[in-house]
């Protein structure tokens, strides 16, 4: 998988989002019946609501104690609000990431790839994916309301190495969302070092991280004990 798109799946999913990366989007010609890739969607992503992480604390004794009588020692690990999470319906994130320009691919638009991606998520029923189409494709984002108390935002990103204008993709330099792996697992050191993710990119910001790589956030260096460089050459 591309490094680039790496970053943005552990970017994401540190934030909540549930990811599909470098999904394939395969369509049919009306003539012959030969199918084709039409291209590929870097990061598929979807976040539900009220989503949150939080790490609980566990009572004492043999037992788990839920309801009123639970104590309130809940530590909650913050989002990156340059995402503008909401928090009353499905968010779904239409993603193409670039090592240039943050800018969208035009087989972005197509309509048969954004109806693809919509249906893969599952985030619309049926019935509304035509109308999230026109209106992503129009607007680069879509904010609906299906009724019974089912909402949901979907909206274009493009996330690349230099910003650009975007026009109707949302855009996001991938310095940012790799500052934000690097800040939320130095702010949450304590409480995420005995976590094993399974993904690479947080795996490898984590092993940075403990070989004393990374500056903390006042520009001090955190080095485990025996890693001050005073091995023999």
């Amino acid at each position: 998988m591309d490094p680039a798109v790496q970053i943005v799946r552990a970017y994401l999913q540190l934030n909540g989002y549930f990811t599909i990366c470098e999904f394939p989007v395969v369509e049919r010609s009306v003539r012959g019946g030969r199918y084709s890739a039409a291209t590929d969607i870097d990061v598929l992503a979807l976040r539900f609501p009220h989503a949150a992480h939080e790490i609980h604390v566990r009572p004492p004794g043999k037992g788990r104690t839920t309801g009123p009588h639970r104590p309130e020692q809940t530590v909650h690990l913050d989002a990156d609000p340059a995402l503008r999470i909401p928090d009353d319906r499905l968010d779904m994130i239409i993603g193409e990431v670039k090592h240039g320009r943050a800018e969208a691919n035009p087989r972005l638009l197509d309509p048969l790839v954004l109806e693809t991606a919509i249906s893969r998520t599952g985030c619309c029923p049926p019935a509304a994916v035509r109308r999230t189409v026109e209106r992503l494709a129009r607007q680069g984002h879509a904010e609906l309301d299906h009724g019974d108390g089912l909402r949901c935002r979907v909206r274009l990103m493009a996330f690349g190495g230099v910003a650009s204008g975007g026009g109707k993709v949302e855009v996001m330099r991938l310095q940012h969302a790799a500052g934000f792996i690097h800040k939320h697992l130095w702010k949450y050191d304590r409480e995420l070092k005995p976590a094993r993710f399974g993904d690479p990119m947080v795996d490898l910001f984590q092993l940075f991280q403990k070989l004393g790589l990374f500056a903390g956030e006042q520009g001090g260096t955190r080095m485990a004990a025996g890693n001050h460089g005073g091995g023999q050459p």
